[in-house]
């Protein structure tokens, strides 16, 4: 069974999941950088340093996002679903 904080991030509610705060402050990046990426700065990536990451883990971050933004763009063009099996994790 998931926790409450994996219940809370799946139903999107970030306030209700307990997170640190250079958890959120990645997550609101990672966010951002999804759905306004045109829209990022360097105020993104200096709320992140400030919240405790370093220039590694900010590359990180950001290439995480992006590799699974692009395999999300890949399977939507084509068409594909995730398994039933996975699905039902969620429910």
């Amino acid at each position: 069974m998931y926790s409450d904080t994996a219940r809370a991030l799946a139903d999107g509610a970030l306030d209700e999941a307990g997170l640190s705060a250079t958890d959120r402050a990645m997550l609101d990046y990672a966010e951002k950088l999804t759905l306004k990426p045109a829209e990022m700065n360097d105020d993104d990536t200096q709320r992140l340093h400030a919240a405790g990451l370093s220039d590694e883990q900010v590359w990180e971050t950001t290439f995480t996002v992006s590799i699974f933004s692009m395999f999300n763009r890949m399977a939507d063009a084509f068409g594909l679903e995730p398994p039933p099996s996975a699905v039902a994790l969620l429910r």
